[in-house]
């Protein structure tokens, strides 16, 4: 995963530098449909992470909504583990780098952008 988002972030960065230096419409069309690509496969990537994170935030709730007191012990002490495993949220990460959300995506467009006008710059 780091690395997808470090090519990403790199590819990015590159069409807009080429749209930026590009002479002919074409370029300049052929390039901005790669940065929205790039774009919505980067937003794509982190929507889904977000989402998972998201959702298993509430499986302990879920688990107590159950009539637990219904079941069997062994059963209920089942959902006792599940309900302990489950307090801490389910993430994709990047390495060491940090998990993976739309907060991430934002930062990955910022460092992009840092990138470009680098390149521009030289």
């Amino acid at each position: 995963m780091l690395m997808e988002f470090l090519f990403a972030s790199l590819r990015l960065a590159l069409s807009i530098f080429l749209l930026v230096t590009a002479n002919t419409p074409n370029s300049k069309i052929y390039f901005g449909t790669v940065i929205v690509n790039v774009l919505i496969n980067i937003l794509i990537l982190c929507w889904n992470a977000d989402q998972i994170r998201e959702e298993s935030i509430g499986i302990a709730d879920s688990i107590y909504q159950l009539p637990w007191f219904e079941y069997d012990k062994s059963d209920v002490i089942s959902l006792h583990i599940m309900m302990i495993r489950s307090q801490t949220p389910l993430t994709l990460t990047t390495g060491p780098f940090g998990t993976v959300t739309l907060d991430l995506a934002g930062k990955i467009v910022k460092a992009t952008y840092t990138y470009a006008t680098f390149m521009h710059q030289m």
